[in-house]
């Protein structure tokens, strides 16, 4: 009963340490304390959008686990959630409150609203329906709340997104901002940029008329004014990484990075598009010495799912990860939300009749703002599009899906895989209407130890089951009728 009361509760509350510029979640009982929405929203953000190091990416299949048992079955082995989202919705709904309370400025308000959403997201995206309008409710003795479809979910955060774009200006600045430095307008974009990610997660309901996903879209790109949207690298969501406590790269100290190495999944792509991404993924292989990075047959991978007896033969002569993302406390910063990304959605939306745009403009400039990110220079760039990655609209939605999970590497945390789940639903490609296909095709290895298929799902968190038995019954019988890491959630599910 009291993990209950707490995790849907907002009893945690963030402290400020002005040495260190981390921030702790506490829980004080006893006294109460005001804490301004600024610092709230300082640590919010944080934990938000800080990194999740190879969580999301293994299973995604850009790397592999070349020394870790059970690691290696990642793809395959999905454990239960711990609704940890919740933890930060607590502080989401407290910056709700005190921005109320202290009279603050209203954007904060439309902050709290996105974030809402964000998180929600994130959650509905692992299991399904979730609690959603009863949660964070402790305070009036919801402690056992019920679960929402995720059908009324994604309506509810549309609605909240929305209502984000209204009270966040356009112009001036906000107090306590560790991702764009104050400037509002990037928080705006970030909002109807995550929306268009949002209707695009939901294309298998575009026949939906409680949600009208391609009209929702529209309205969005038909009207930049009320609706900016990222339009540079420089618009970027992501997390910069300091050498101070809390705010340092998620392997700056990891050992156990090292044993990662270049999955065959990934690395057979990039090899032959004779992508120019590849130097900064992944180092030459150890042995034998010398290798040209240049050189592309020099980059080798492994198999995914393969047992460790076989992976950690060959870690010298398999391609590690890129050094730079190991041992370093400033590291890469980590993207949540990215203007490459919002490139490939754009064009995946023309490409399906949702909004007039050229699709082949929107996929080069995903392209070319994602190797732009690494530094890569144009000339280069411009070689590499006129190659073997040449838009070819008969292979629109291939060809968009994988630049896309590319474009996620190392990023945006579970997006690639979320992502890959749709394209892999019945009826995502209306050229293969009846096929679950899967952009790009991932590899299934002999540990597999789920009857040959790449789980759609992660099961409910076993707290749930004791104490909040009946409302997450109910939710589970009406999805799945069991809680099966195989099920498919409405949200991929085509009318």
């Amino acid at each position: 009963m009291i993990k209950l009361f707490y995790k849907y509760s907002f009893l945690l509350i963030l402290v400020l340490s002005s040495c260190t510029k981390g921030f702790d979640d506490i829980e004080n009982s006893n006294n109460s304390t005001i804490v301004p929405p600024s610092t709230l929203f300082t640590g919010i953000s944080r934990s938000t959008f800080v990194g999740l190091g190879e969580a999301g990416q293994q299973s995604a299949q850009f790397f592999v686990h070349t020394n870790g048992g059970a690691l290696d079955e990642i793809t395959y082995f999905f454990r239960r959630n711990n609704f940890s989202e919740y933890d930060i919705l607590r502080n989401v709904e407290r910056l709700r409150i005190e921005t109320i309370n202290q009279k603050a400025p209203e954007h904060y308000l439309g902050l709290a609203k996105f974030f809402k959403a964000y998180l929600m997201v994130q959650l509905t995206q692992k299991v399904g329906d979730i609690p959603y309008s009863d949660a964070l409710k402790a305070d009036e003795n919801v402690v056992r709340p019920k679960y929402d479809t995720q059908k009324d979910l994604y309506i509810a955060v549309l609605r909240e997104l929305d209502e984000a774009n209204d009270l966040i200006p356009a112009t001036g600045t906000v107090t306590g901002d560790i991702i764009f430095d104050g400037t509002l307008i990037k928080w705006k974009k970030l909002v109807n940029t995550f929306k268009l990610r949002v209707l695009m997660s939901l294309s298998q309901k575009e026949a939906d008329t409680d949600i009208n996903v391609a009209t929702q879209f529209a309205n969005i790109v038909n009207n930049p004014t009320k609706y900016p949207l990222m339009q540079s690298n420089a618009d970027n969501a992501m997390f910069k990484y300091y050498d101070v406590s809390g705010f340092r790269h998620f392997w700056a100290s990891s050992t156990d990075a090292l044993n990662y190495r270049m999955c065959t999944t990934l690395g057979d792509i990039l090899k032959a598009n004779q992508d120019p991404r590849i130097q900064k993924f992944f180092n030459v292989p150890a042995s034998p010495a010398g290798g040209n990075p240049a050189d592309f047959s020099v980059y080798k991978s492994i198999d995914h799912g393969v047992p460790t007896s076989t992976s950690s033969s060959i870690q010298t002569t398999t391609s590690p990860l890129n050094s730079r993302y190991i041992g370093s406390a400033t590291g890469e910063p980590y993207i949540q939300v990215s203007y490459h990304e919002l490139q490939f959605v754009l064009a995946e939306a023309a490409f399906r009749g949702w909004i007039t745009g050229d699709v082949e403009s929107y996929y080069n400039e995903g392209i070319r703002s994602s190797c732009r990110f690494y530094s890569i220079p144009d000339a280069t760039i411009n070689t590499f599009l006129a190659g073997n990655v040449k838009y070819d609209a008969t292979k629109g939605l291939q060809q968009i899906s994988t630049q896309r999970w590319i474009g996620y590497f190392m990023n945006s945390g579970y997006e690639a895989l979320w992502n890959h789940r749709r394209t892999r639903a019945r009826g995502f490609d209306p050229s293969n209407p009846n096929l679950p296909l899967g952009y790009p095709t991932f590899n299934i290895g002999p540990v597999n130890n789920n009857d040959g298929k790449i789980p759609n799902r992660y099961q409910y968190p076993e707290n749930e089951g004791r104490l909040n038995t009946e409302n997450l019954t109910e939710a589970v019988q009406r999805q799945f009728g069991t809680d099966d890491i195989n099920g498919i959630m409405w949200s991929l599910i085509k009318l």
